[in-house]
């Protein structure tokens, strides 16, 4: 006989002799809800934590992927489709936009008419759409300064503002604005290869 058959059959006998009919006591009401609360609780946070990494790592990517945008559209044209100059093409990377979230957009630098010289943000191409920019979720802050890579074809030669780490890249910090959990990286070196880390 099974434990559960016996404790339901003993239930059954204990309550034949009081003369009462079956049911739950207020004891077992209190201890199985006290019970369903707990797991419940315990599922909120675990849920809280997986949304958190979830935004870290999607952050994290995104910024990873528009910055590796940004270097092929560099490499893949030196004319605009207009035919004017292009000098290259960069990522401007906002941390601490006034009062909205943390975002970042490509530039297209038209250089100042026919000379390349320097960063010259001519073009803001964020709005052509979310190839070309991202904004991070609320609950994502980068700790970094804001930055700007430019790109400058054919090789392309990487250029920072302000300037790059000792050891020749920049490293942008992408964390959660709670300060939990893991922070990761996204790192671009002056050879031009972008890399993310934790």
């Amino acid at each position: 006989m099974v434990i559960s058959d016996f404790l339901i059959s003993f239930r059954k006998s204990a309550n034949c002799h009081r003369g009462r009919i079956s049911g739950f006591t207020l004891v077992e009401m209190v201890v199985t809800i006290g019970i369903v609360s707990l797991l419940l609780t315990s599922m909120s946070i675990s849920g809280a934590s997986i949304r958190r990494e979830f935004a870290l790592a999607k952050a994290q990517e995104e910024l990873r992927s528009l910055i590796t945008y940004a270097r092929f559209l560099s490499v893949a044209t030196l004319a605009d489709p207009g035919g004017a100059l292009v000098c290259g093409y960069g990522v401007h990377i906002l941390t601490n936009p006034g009062a909205g979230n943390p975002n970042a957009y490509i530039f297209r630098d038209s250089g100042d008419g026919e000379i390349c010289s320097g960063i010259n943000e001519t073009d803001n191409l964020k709005d052509q759409g979310t190839l070309y920019s991202m904004t991070l979720d609320p609950l994502i802050l980068l700790d970094s300064p804001d930055q700007i890579i430019e790109f400058i074809p054919p090789d392309p030669t990487v250029v920072f503002d302000p300037g790059a780490d000792p050891d020749g890249g920049v490293t942008i910090v992408v964390q959660s604005r709670s300060g939990s959990g893991h922070s990761r990286q996204v790192k671009v070196l002056a050879s031009g290869m972008v890399s993310i880390a934790r």
